[in-house]
């Protein structure tokens, strides 16, 4: 399965978050939800796909952002906010985080180091933290990546691995708490050498996982 059928992410209607737009009260704590709905069809030279539309689900009713491409369910903040990723077809493009009480967008420009072709990225569950791979195509390797938010200060930098040269890796991250995360390079024909850790201690442990033993978003 190509990279950008499994990925891609996202940019919001200008209506919705026109300067000039007042939004209601805020929605109580876990009311806000998200779906990926009404998909439709992109076309590169080098693959094709298709990527639904996020809505944005409140008391007060659905909004689907109409301009809002992707295949990875953005986060839910605690306080309502919503983080996640916007792509262009295949290509990584920035983070945005929207709040559904102002109807307001705000874009984030991603590490300058982040993988933009062959990696999920994933926010912690609280938005503090940024998880991401990021590759050295001269030299063929790649590492994991945590920040403080979007483009802070490096809190946990892995060992570097080799990686296969392809157009086709799925790089992906898990968090597990607001602490705890699985970082997965993908070394081709063996699978993924994941790094497990925590923001505050680092990597704690790595090992070398199949295609049968774990896969984005299980």
């Amino acid at each position: 399965m190509k990279l950008a059928v499994c990925i891609a992410l996202a940019l919001l209607s200008a209506a919705a978050c026109a300067p000039g737009v007042r939004g209601g009260p805020a929605p109580a704590p876990g009311t806000v939800r998200v779906a990926l709905v009404d998909s439709v069809p992109f076309s590169t030279e080098l693959e094709d796909g298709w990527l639904p539309h996020v809505e944005v689900r409140t008391p007060a009713g659905a909004d689907t952002l109409a301009d809002v491409l992707t295949a990875a369910e953005p986060v839910v903040l605690p306080d309502g906010r919503v983080l996640g990723f916007a792509w262009d077809g295949p290509d990584l493009r920035a983070a945005f985080a929207y709040d559904p009480a102002r109807r307001r967008l705000r874009w984030m420009e991603l590490p300058d180091d982040a993988d933009r072709l062959f990696t999920l990225p994933a926010f912690s569950p609280d938005g503090r933290h940024l998880a991401y791979v990021a590759y050295d195509t001269e030299h063929g390797v790649a590492w994991g990546m945590v920040r403080r938010d979007v483009r802070g200060p490096v809190l946990v930098r892995t060992m570097s691995v080799p990686v296969p040269a392809t157009d086709a890796a799925m790089n992906f991250v898990e968090w597990m708490d607001a602490e705890t995360f699985a970082i997965h390079v993908d070394v081709g024909a063996d699978g993924w050498h994941r790094f497990r850790g925590t923001v505050s201690a680092g990597v704690t442990a790595q090992d070398t996982v199949r295609v049968s033993d774990v896969a984005p978003g299980t």
